[in-house]
C-alpha cells in the first residue's frame, strides 16, 4: 500500500495527497552557502511550553492507552503479517543489507540570552538562558543553569543505536553550539555528496541499499521573500533555524564599555547563517543514492519543510521511499515537554520538544507504540504486535498524546511514500551478557569476535567499593555519597596513588577504556571491530588494588552490529 501525506485522527489514518512538485529548485543559487535573507520578511516562531496541567493531562491519557493494551502479548514470529501499522513491513533492512546512518540535530541554547520572542532573538529552550561560554554555571552552583541543554537528539541517538541497531560511529549528532550551517551541510555532503556544484563536487558514502534518519528538533522560520529558495511555486518559504555561526559569546559577553556587540546583535538579530530553508535541504537530498530515507522536524510551523517529499527534477523516473515526520501544521506552533533545566518535583531536565518526547523517547525507545494501528478497534483485524516499531505505529502513538497535552492546538503530520511501513534498521543482536563482579580480580572469560565485525559494548549499572557503601562507581565515574558528585577520579582518601586516574574503571582487555562522559543513566556504549590480530576477543574487569571489601557487579552486554 503506498501512503502519502498521511496524519491520524485519534487512532485512525486519513490519507490523501498534498503539495505540488516545485518547477525549479535551482534557480543560480548556491546552495551550499546561507542565503541572503531579507530580515523583514522572515517570522520567527518559538516553541510554547506546556504547563504542568497539561503535561499530567497528556501523561495521563498515556496511563490509559498503555492500560489498554493486552498483557504478555507474544508476536507469532512465523506469521509474515505480524507487526506494523498495515500488517505488512515494506522492504524491511536484513542484518548485513545495507548500512544504517543518522544526522541528529537539536537546539535548546540558541544564541543570546533573550527570554522573550522577538523577530531579532529567539528565545532559549531553558528555564534560564545562558550564554555558551559562561563556566560558572557548569561547576556544580546553578544545576538549572547548567541543564540549559538539548534533550531530544541525545533520545533520538540513544534510540537509533539501542533499539535500531545503528553503529555509534554512523549516528552524527549535532547539539547546541555544535548546530552550525556549515557542521550540518559538511555531514549531508559526507553522506549524500555532491550537486551541480564544483566546489562540493564528490560522491558520498551512501549506497543504495542504505538507509538515513535526518533529525531537526528546534525553533522554525518562515521567509515571505518570494522563493528565498529557488521554490516559485511557493509564496512562503520554511526553514529551521540552527546555531548562527556569525556570533561570538566572548565578543557577546564582553565586559567592555565601548564593545557595543550585544546591542548590536540583540537589534540586528541572526545573521543569514543560522536559516537553513527547506529547499536548501531538498537540494542537499536531491541526489542521495538510497531513497529508504526518514526526516523528522520538531519545530512551530514544521510541515513548512514539506519540500523534502518530493524528489529532484532531473529524478522523475521514481518516487523517493520518503518519510516525513512534521510535528505540528503549517500554521500551528510546537510544544515543549520539558524546557532546559526544568525543576519539576526535585528533578532536573533537559530541553525536550512535547512530539520528541512521545515520537522518540516513549513509543520508540521504551516501545510503547508496538501494536499501535491506527485501525478502529471495532474492526475484523487485530492488533499487531511483534516487538517492534515502525515509524507509523510511533507516529501513531504519539498523535492522540501530543493533541491532548496542547490542548488540541498542535496537529502532528506524516507525509508517507514508503510501501508498507518504515522500520529503522534492524534491532542488534544481544550476543552475550558478561557480569563483572565488583569483588573478582580477575578478568572474565574473554569473548570471541568475529573479524571485520562491529559490535556495540553497552556498560551500565554501579557497585560498591567499600563496606559502608559510601563510595560507588560505574563503568568510568565514581561518587563519595557524602558529596554526591560524580568523577572520574575517585576520592583521593581511598585512591591508590599508583593508579589514582584509573582507579575503579572498567577495564577491557587489562586496559583503561573512553567510555564516554558521565550520564546519570550509568550506561555506556563504545563501538568495536573484530579483528583477528588486534581484537581478537574481549574480556572485562574492574580496575582496584584491594577486591575484598567491594561489593554488587557492573554489566557488559555485547550486541553484534553487522
Amino acid at each position: 500500500m503506498k501512503k502519502t501525506a498521511m496524519f491520524a485522527l485519534a487512532f485512525v489514518f486519513l490519507l490523501g495527497t498534498t503539495g505540488v512538485i516545485a518547477k525549479n529548485n535551482g534557480d543560480g543559487k548556491n546552495f551550499h552557502k546561507p542565503l541572503q535573507v531579507n530580515k523583514e520578511k522572515v517570522k520567527h516562531f518559538a516553541k510554547k511550553p506546556i504547563s504542568n496541567s497539561d503535561r499530567k493531562r497528556g501523561d495521563l491519557l498515556e496511563e490509559m492507552i498503555i492500560k489498554e493494551k493486552p498483557a504478555n502479548v507474544k508476536p507469532a514470529p512465523t506469521d509474515p503479517t505480524s507487526g506494523g501499522v498495515t500488517g505488512n513491513l515494506g522492504d524491511q533492512m536484513e542484518p548485513g543489507e545495507g548500512k544504517k546512518y543518522a544526522i541528529v540535530i537539536g537546539l535548546a541554547n540558541y544564541p543570546g540570552t533573550s527570554i522573550v520572542e522577538s523577530d531579532e532573538i529567539l528565545p532559549d529552550l531553558c528555564v534560564s538562558p545562558i550564554a555558551e561560554n559562561d563556566a560558572s554555571v557548569y561547576e556544580g552552583t546553578n544545576e538549572v543553569k547548567a541543564n540549559c541543554k538539548d534533550g531530544d537528539s541525545v533520545n533520538m541517538e540513544k534510540t537509533l543505536i539501542e533499539k535500531y541497531g545503528f553503529a555509534p560511529s554512523n549516528v552524527f549528532r549535532l547539539s547546541d553550539s555544535e548546530a552550525t550551517f556549515s557542521a550540518i551541510e559538511e555531514k549531508i555532503m559526507y553522506l549524500v555528496g555532491g550537486i551541480d556544484s564544483k566546489e562540493f563536487n564528490h560522491t558520498g558514502i551512501l549506497k543504495p541499499e542504505d538507509e538515513l534518519v535526518f533529525f531537526f528538533s528546534g525553533h522554525g522560520a518562515l521567509s515571505e521573500d518570494d522563493s528565498i529558495d529557488g521554490d516559485i511555486d511557493e509564496n512562503d518559504d520554511g526553514g529551521i533555524v540552527v546555531y548562527d555561526e556569525e556570533y561570538s559569546d566572548d565578543s557577546y559577553m564582553s565586559t567592555d564599555p565601548a564593545s557595543t556587540y550585544a546591542a548590536d546583535y540583540n537589534k540586528n538579530g541572526y545573521s543569514d547563517s543560522a536559516y537553513i530553508w527547506d529547499g536548501q535541504l531538498r537540494a542537499w537530498f536531491a541526489n542521495a543514492a538510497t531513497d529508504r530515507i526518514f526526516f523528522a522536524f520538531d519545530t512551530c510551523r514544521a510541515e513548512e519543510m514539506d519540500d523534502l517529499v518530493w524528489t529532484d527534477i532531473y529524478r522523475t523516473t521514481k518516487e523517493p521511499d520518503r518519510v516525513l515526520a512534521f510535528s505540528s501544521g503549517k500554521e500551528e506552533s510546537s510544544y515543549t515537554y520539558y524546557l532546559g533545566g526544568a525543576n519539576n518535583s526535585g528533578n532536573i531536565h533537559d530541553s525536550e520538544g512535547l512530539f520528541s518526547h512521545y515520537f522518540v523517547l516513549r513509543a520508540m525507545y521504551d516501545g510503547y507504540a508496538d501494536g499501535f494501528n491506527p485501525i478502529n478497534k471495532r474492526s475484523k483485524d487485530p492488533l499487531k504486535y511483534d516487538g517492534k516499531v515502525a515509524v507509523e505505529e510511533a507516529f501513531s502513538y504519539a498523535y492522540p498524546l501530543v493533541r491532548e497535552a496542547s490542548s488540541n492546538n498542535q496537529t502532528p503530520h506524516l507525509d508517507d511514500l514508503f510501501t508498507n511501513d518504515l522500520l529503522l534498521g534492524t534491532p542488534p543482536e544481544l550476543v552475550k551478557t558478561v557480569y563483572v563482579y565488583a569483588n573478582n580480580s580477575e578478568e572474565t572469560a574473554p569473548y570471541t569476535l568475529k573479524s571485520g565485525v562491529k559490535y556495540l559494548l553497552e556498560a551500565s549499572k554501579v557497585a560498591a567499593a567499600d563496606e559502608t557503601n559510601t563510595i560507588r562507581f560505574d563503568a568510568k565515574y565514581s561518587t563519595n555519597t557524602t558529596t554526591g558528585l560524580w568523577t572520574d577520579l575517585v576520592d583521593q582518601s581511598y585512591a591508590d596513588a599508583t593508579i589514582y586516574p584509573t582507579l575503579l574503571e572498567l577495564f577491557m582487555n587489562d586496559a583503561s577504556v573512553d567510555w564516554g562522559e558521565y550520564n546519570d543513566e550509568h550506561k555506556y556504549r563504545k563501538e568495536v571491530t573484530g579483528s583477528d590480530s588486534l581484537l581478537p576477543s574481549v574480556n572485562f574487569k574492574i580496575n582496584d588494588t584491594d577486591y575484598s571489601d567491594n561489593s554488587e557487579e557492573l554489566l557488559v552486554k555485547i550486541y553484534q552490529l553487522d
